[in-house]
């Protein structure tokens, strides 16, 4: 996980019942394809060179320069060793 505390306006908690709001502070993700380190220090570099890529290339660039897409690998290796080792020590 990313070091920054971040805090953004999709991230306010309302509540109706109480008239209340709560923003929680959480540490930003390291892998987040709008404010990535990553992805900020090749907008900074590149500038409308860097967004004119993004927007003309596969759909999983963005995930794929953050390291979302090996994440998601992962992940899913992970669940599929987890369900056959399960799988085979119920036999």
């Amino acid at each position: 996980m990313g070091e920054a505390f971040i805090k953004k306006q999709e991230d306010i908690r309302g509540f109706l019942s109480r008239f209340d709001n709560v923003l929680p502070a959480s540490l930003a993700f390291d892998k987040c394809t709008a404010c990535s380190p990553i992805v900020l220090d090749h907008y900074e570099r590149e500038g409308f060179s860097f967004l004119s890529k993004v927007f003309n290339s596969s759909h999983s660039f963005l995930e794929d320069l953050t390291g979302l897409t090996l994440l998601h690998q992962e992940t899913q290796a992970a669940e599929v060793n987890h369900t056959l080792s399960h799988t085979c020590a119920n036999r």
